[in-house]
């Protein structure tokens, strides 16, 4: 607002009064999917522990019952960390981790460095869902479709190193 200000963007109050709220009336519309999500995400996140006997039934069979085997799955399907999905922590991950703990007996320090990991290295480096990617695209015109053809790969192998150093440290 100050910038608006003393560039001379606010003449009168009035139309200081129409460029706030058209901003705002702007912004939201082009965020509104991802507020929609971030107000769905903490009911989603809170029920996991909640729903957990119920995928019990689902998962039991699936789930790895050794820290070895939930590495090797977590770094096969390493790249659903992507648009926050099941793996990312601030996304679907934090139920995800949820009903880990719930059915599985894995000790918290290696659950919270193994959620942390696809987080970090897939999403925060390699997901178009995130700002600074967005803008570092945008500024190199970059597609995202080449973005992630020639990323994923580097990306996915970070994630797979970092997730065996998990094992090792903690498993």
């Amino acid at each position: 607002m100050f910038g608006l200000a003393v560039t001379g963007n606010f003449p009168s109050f009035k139309a200081a009064s129409r460029v706030i709220s058209s901003t705002f009336y702007d912004g939201v519309v082009d965020v509104a999917s991802l507020l929609g999500f971030l107000f769905v995400l903490p009911i989603f996140n809170r029920i996991s522990g909640v729903a957990a006997p119920f995928f019990e039934p689902i998962l039991g069979g699936i789930l790895p019952t050794t820290t070895l085997g939930l590495v090797l799955a977590f770094i096969i399907i390493a790249p659903s960390g992507l648009f926050r999905g099941p793996l990312t922590i601030f996304g679907a991950g934090a139920a995800t981790v949820g009903v880990i703990n719930a059915i599985g007996t894995f000790a918290t320090p290696f659950l919270f460095t193994l959620m942390y990991v696809p987080t970090i290295a897939m999403n925060l480096s390699q997901c178009p869902t995130q700002s600074w990617n967005m803008w570092a695209l945008n500024h190199s015109k970059v597609s995202v479709k080449d973005f992630l053809k020639t990323g994923l790969f580097w990306t996915w192998l970070i994630t797979a190193i970092n997730l065996v150093l998990v094992y090792f440290i903690f498993g």
